[in-house]
Formats: structure tokens, C-alpha cells, sequence
């Protein structure tokens, strides 16, 4: 138990610090080179998350590649005196209960977003494919423009919840498609249909596991939310540019539905 929390702490105080280090780097450089295209900034936090996670592991992992050599090894009896590391016993001492108050603050900031994902999926869960017609020509036509071989569905949520993209689907809340004109639904359509052709699903687990493992870091809620900005952003500028759509509308749309318009969409 020892050594695997002396080597949970070592892995933590070097990721720690190499995430200040490249969150640092990447703000500046961010700030630096203005405007940055919303992709580059989205692959440039993803990878301070990743990096963040890859220093997790272990400087040095010992792996065995020759047979143990059995051998004879002569001891020589050596007086005890100041021969104790006082020193690693006291870090080990103070490491155990920040461990396991590592534990604790990893199980709540897992609790959250696993709410999150759940409520979510049991929303989508109920609801039900689209019989307007418009509605699919529209879905269909976008997915084209986008490239996409694969058309998602379209499912119509009677609950209140929000627009978003899941698994192979598009989940709209009736409420949210009764309130919006057929230019502005195109817009959403377009939106998270570039949230799918980006697989940003799966993009999104990495920033999600750095800022729950390193929950008590700002390195990893600032690249975090960082990605997130920019991810919404490159979609805005992927729908904005394949339906043709003004700047000026798109905002009042994301206005409309509650949206934060300080994200840099860049085209």
C-alpha cells in the first residue's frame, strides 16, 4: 500500500506541474495568435488533457525480459544507526490521507457528469423518431453537405431538455422545435451534425477524465472548458459554413436558446 501511494504521489507532483507548465504555454499561445482557427484551439487543450493523463504513468515501469539469474549474494551485517529514511517515512505518513481524500474528491467529481450522462440517456431513451418530413429532408441534406456516409436520426424529445448530439442520434426537445423557425432548426441540425462527424463524444472523455482525476487542479478545469469553447465553436463555424448562414443569425440563435455567444467562431 506504501508504494502504491508513494507512486500515486510522485506520478501527481509531476503531472501537476507539466500541466501548469503546457496550460501556460498554450493560453499564451492562444493569446498570442489572434484569431486562432476554433480546430486548433480544440486540438491544442485536447492535448494539454491528454498530457495531463499520460503523465499518470510511471516514470519507469520495470518490465522482465530475461529469466531471474539465481545467485549466492554475500551479506556483511551493517550497524542500524541512522540507517532509517525518516524523511520517506514522514512523506508516506502524510501521502496516505491525501490519497484517500484523493478518492473522495474523484468519486464526487465523477457523481455529476455521470448524472449528467445518465439523465440525458434516459431522455434519448424516450424519445421518439420524427414523422416531419421537412424536418428529415432537412437532416438528410446537411449530413450530405457535411460528408457524412452514415444519415443520423432524428429523435423528438416530449421532455424538456437540450439539443444535442448522442451516439448515432440528434435529440430535440418538441418544445425547443415548436419555438424556432425552419432556418433556425437548420442551424441547429447543422450544429450537431458537426458534433457527429467530429465524434466529439468520445473526443470530449479525455478533457472529462483530466478534470475529474485532477478535479483540485485550475490547470485542468481551465483546459477543460478551454476545449469545450472551442469545440462549440468549430461546430458553429462548420454549420455556419455549409449552410451559407449569417453570423448575425446564428447569434441570435444561440441567444434565443440560452447559448454563451463569447466563444470566437472563426472562418
Amino acid at each position: 500500500m506504501n508504494d502504491l501511494v508513494t507512486t500515486w504521489a510522485d506520478s501527481f507532483w509531476r503531472a501537476s506541474w507539466q500541466a501548469a507548465i503546457a496550460s501556460a504555454a498554450v493560453w499564451l499561445i492562444c493569446k498570442a495568435i489572434r484569431p486562432m482557427p476554433s480546430a486548433i484551439r480544440c486540438g491544442l487543450w485536447w492535448l494539454v488533457c491528454l498530457r495531463m493523463l499520460l503523465s499518470l504513468v510511471p516514470a519507469s515501469v520495470p518490465i522482465a525480459i530475461l529469466p531471474p539469474i539465481h545467485e549466492t549474494i554475500q551479506t556483511t551485517d551493517v550497524p542500524l544507526s541512522g540507517s532509517l529514511d525518516f524523511s520517506a517515512i514522514v512523506f508516506e505518513t502524510k501521502a496516505t490521507p491525501v490519497f484517500a481524500l484523493w478518492i473522495i474528491g474523484v468519486s464526487a467529481a465523477a457523481a455529476l457528469p455521470s448524472l449528467a450522462l445518465i439523465r440525458t440517456a434516459r431522455k434519448a431513451r424516450r424519445a421518439r423518431p420524427t414523422q416531419d418530413r421537412e424536418a428529415l429532408n432537412d437532416l438528410q441534406e446537411i449530413a450530405q453537405r457535411l460528408g457524412m456516409g452514415k444519415i443520423p436520426t432524428l429523435l423528438v424529445s416530449e421532455a424538456p431538455c437540450e439539443v444535442h448530439a448522442l451516439g448515432s442520434s440528434v435529440v430535440v426537445s418538441r418544445k425547443v422545435l415548436d419555438g424556432i423557425s425552419s432556418e433556425e432548426r437548420r442551424m441547429i441540425l447543422a450544429h450537431e451534425l458537426a458534433h457527429l462527424k467530429r465524434h466529439d463524444t468520445w473526443l470530449s472523455l479525455v478533457p472529462q477524465l483530466a478534470r475529474i482525476i485532477f478535479f483540485f487542479h485550475p490547470a485542468a478545469w481551465l483546459a477543460a472548458s478551454e476545449f469545450e469553447l472551442a469545440r462549440e465553436a468549430e461546430c458553429d463555424r462548420i454549420a455556419i459554413e455549409a449552410l451559407g448562414a449569417r453570423r448575425d443569425h446564428y447569434g441570435q440563435l444561440l441567444l434565443k436558446l440560452g447559448v454563451r455567444v463569447d466563444r470566437d467562431i472563426t472562418l
